[in-house]
């Protein structure tokens, strides 16, 4: 009976290590979905979500998804993207960037109305998008970010990361 009752505690503290190490394995995978090494995880931030933001896709992480889709990044992302809005520059045909904002456009506007940063993050294409196409989108669906829009401007590669500064 005492060896029956030994090997049954050796069993489960075996278990319980086993679980353990899987546990610790599965948030290291979590971090990442495209093994950025210097990802940390949103929770980590404590609600800072624009230190977040600065840590993951701009200080030193922004060369990690340059060259790559902009799906690389929106799968790291832990931020839902709520609206968006495209920029033309000096060719009006063509768009070379796009801001994805984290708020809804009412809250961007009280953000900034009371001097908080508006969590602004814009990507510049590799590659300039039809400004036709841009258009279409935004109309349609009133620069809310929807499937389709992750759909399209997934598949399109970044050029350049950069955060609005507000200059308040």
């Amino acid at each position: 009976m005492k060896k029956i009752f030994f090997i049954v505690l050796i069993v489960l503290v075996s278990c319980k290590s086993k679980q353990e190490i899987l546990s610790a394995q599965q948030e290291k995978t979590k971090s990442s979905k495209y093994n950025n090494p210097n990802y940390e995880p949103l929770h980590k931030f404590e609600g800072d979500t624009l230190k977040y933001l600065q840590t993951n896709f701009l200080l030193t992480n922004k060369d990690f998804y340059k060259g790559k889709p902009l799906s690389v990044l929106l799968n790291d992302l832990e931020i839902d993207v709520k609206a968006y809005s495209g920029s033309s520059g000096w060719n009006i045909n063509f768009n070379k960037s796009i801001s994805l904002n984290f708020y809804s456009k009412l809250q961007k506007k009280n953000k900034i109305k009371e001097k908080k940063n508006p969590l602004v993050l814009i990507i510049y294409w590799e590659v300039e998008i039809p400004q036709q196409k841009v258009v279409e989108l935004l109309r349609k669906n009133d620069g809310r970010w929807t499937e389709e829009e992750k759909e399209y401007y997934g598949q399109h590669i970044i050029k350049d990361i950069e955060m609005v500064v507000p200059n308040y």
